[in-house]
């Protein structure tokens, strides 16, 4: 069952927040408006209107939005993410495919999917919300997908099991999931106990040209309990964290006005009935065209200041939502620094293009998070209307975003400068970060235990070090090599082994034969050894000394200047000399 609440509540708690230096945003995309509309419906020219149709603020799709690769998958090119092409609970036998289920059993059926490796992949999920939204074409319904897209069973007879699921929870209401309704684009959320089809997903090989934001939530759920749990294993979206990181502080404070700075937009800081010009006073909710016609008042009054306000598209709006809080309002005034938000619904510049009504226009819910459909204008004796916020470009800093990848047989750690990308190749969470477009970002390389085999993708190398020059998003890839069972001279390159002799040893296991390069009085280890397998597994080694580069003759002897202490096990020496 689906339920939308707007109670006239005002939140009015005034926090002032740090400044913080510009950082790098996300880049939104486009809702897909290209036609303006009229209240009744009818198409008019766009010029003038400030419609998102006329505006078209984003980032372009690409030419071919979605990729079919022939194999069961597409690719979906704006967002980088894959998709299963049948949108409705695919699978082998094994997992039950097909028909609807609830939120727990959709979860384990992705569970399945990657145990049979399905499609060729075991890293399938259940999307979060931001990641099955994403998907929607405002201008299209029945289903609101692009016009030729390749997916299948995405719409059926049966109207309730055209709701997709997500893992992204309800907070403050944790029997509830948040789901998307394909007929519309619509955005809502059902009881988990209720059944409805899993539309899998997975990372794609390449960044798309947008990067989803996160979705803020970062708990995870019992699903019988409905109680917090740990997050490990449970495929939810608390665990998963897919999505850009947001900026902390999310919000700068200007004082009247606050920037968003995971997206660059510009908002008042207070709700407009409160902050509105004298000479354009807001008693009350408005009519869609009213609205448009109220932010030009503000335009012509300077409004705080700028007066290129405008009325957010759907995207744009949307993205104020935090699913770690129960209302979008309240965290806004609570906790990020907005004086004043109504829990209440709000008017986007988006028409909802659900034939035939073309007549309303897109909402969202800041009590819960939701969208709905609303007439844009409805004659007395019953009026409709909603609140409006307007936004602008505010200081928008082009972002790219910056990908990495591993590869090899051995371990290491990954770190940028800036910072951004904190990694280690045994980490399956790592996420691409986003710079500022033009920025130079350093990628340094750790070894662990291991040797570097180089980097891939880079525009310029420098040992462990890559310099990637991001103009579009990149992808580069740190290679890690298991080492041979042998120590090298610290002056020789670690791609060929080991730096120093304790290392060598703290990696070997017993009965392993260690060889070390030959040395002259300029070129010995200079170093202590202790040799310690433990009382239940003592090392028995062997070390072989004074081998030349190949590590396949010796040729002379190789000098430890330092103290060999073996405390457990045996340790037999060859051409090794010790002072």
């Amino acid at each position: 069952m689906k339920t939308r609440f707007f109670p006239a509540v005002l939140f009015s708690l005034s926090i002032l927040c740090p400044l913080s230096s510009q950082a790098s945003t996300i880049q939104l995309p486009k809702t897909g408006m290209t036609t303006c509309y009229d209240a009744a419906g009818g198409v008019i020219t766009c010029a003038g209107t400030r419609q998102d149709g006329e505006l078209q603020l984003g980032v372009a799709w690409p030419a071919q939005r979605f990729n079919n690769h022939g194999d069961g998958t597409i690719t979906d090119n704006l967002t980088g993410l894959t998709w299963t092409r049948d949108a409705r609970t695919p699978g082998p036998p094994q997992c039950n495919p097909g028909g609807n289920k609830t939120w727990s059993s959709a979860l384990s059926h992705v569970a399945c999917l990657n145990s049979y490796v399905y499609l060729g992949s075991a890293a399938w999920r259940m999307p979060n919300i931001n990641e099955i939204r994403s998907l929607v074409d405002v201008t299209r319904s029945y289903p609101s997908l692009t016009s030729g897209h390749p997916f299948t069973n995405v719409n059926v007879m049966d109207s309730s099991s055209n709701h997709f699921w997500s893992s992204t929870t309800l907070t403050g209401s944790p029997g509830y999931a948040f789901d998307i309704y394909m007929e519309s684009g619509t955005l809502g959320y059902t009881n988990k106990d209720d059944a409805l089809p899993v539309w899998p997903v997975r990372d794609g090989s390449t960044p798309g040209t947008v990067q989803l934001a996160r979705t803020g939530q970062t708990t995870c759920y019992d699903t019988t309990s409905l109680l917090e749990t740990a997050c490990t294993g449970t495929g939810q979206d608390g665990e998963l964290l897919k999505g850009a990181v947001w900026q902390n502080p999310r919000f700068t404070n200007n004082g009247t006005t606050m920037t968003d700075n995971l997206t660059g937009l510009m908002w008042p800081s207070a709700d407009t009935i409160s902050s509105a010009p004298p000479a354009c006073p807001v008693y009350m909710k408005l009519s869609w065209d009213d609205t448009f016609s109220k932010i030009a008042c503000f335009n012509s009054q300077n409004y705080l200041g700028h007066n290129d306000w405008r009325l957010p598209n759907f995207n744009e709006l949307s993205s104020l939502f935090n699913r770690g809080e129960s209302s979008p309002a309240s965290w806004l005034t609570t906790s990020q620094g907005f004086q004043s938000f109504f829990a209440v619904g709000y008017w986007t510049s988006t028409t909802h293009v659900n034939d035939p009504l073309l007549s309303n226009a897109r909402a969202v819910s800041m009590y819960d998070g939701t969208d709905f459909a609303l007439p844009k204008y409805s004659p007395p004796p019953v009026p409709s209307g909603l609140n409006f916020v307007p936004v602008r470009a505010g200081n928008y800093v082009p972002s790219s975003l910056l990908t990495l990848a591993f590869s090899g047989t051995g371990s290491g750690d990954v770190n940028s400068n800036p910072a951004g990308i904190n990694c280690s190749s045994s980490d399956l969470s790592c996420q691409p970060a986003i710079f500022p477009t033009g920025s130079a970002v350093i990628l340094t390389a750790t070894p662990s235990l291991s040797g570097f085999g180089g980097w891939n993708g880079c525009d310029s190398v420098n040992g462990t070090a890559c310099t990637v020059n991001l103009n579009s998003p990149r992808t580069v890839t740190a290679t890690f090599t298991t080492l041979p069972p042998r120590v090298i001279n610290p002056r020789i390159s670690t791609t060929q082994g080991y730096q120093t002799l304790q290392s060598a040893f703290n990696a070997a296991l017993s009965a392993d034969t260690l060889k070390a390069l030959g040395t002259t009085s300029q070129t010995e280890f200079i170093e202590s050894l202790t040799v310690n397998g433990g009382v239940q597994n003592p090392f028995n080694l062997t070390l072989g000394g004074g081998y030349e580069s190949t590590f396949n003759t010796i040729t002379g002897t190789t000098t430890i200047q330092g103290q060999v202490t073996i405390q457990t096990g045996s340790l037999t020496v060859d051409k090794i000399a010790i002072r």
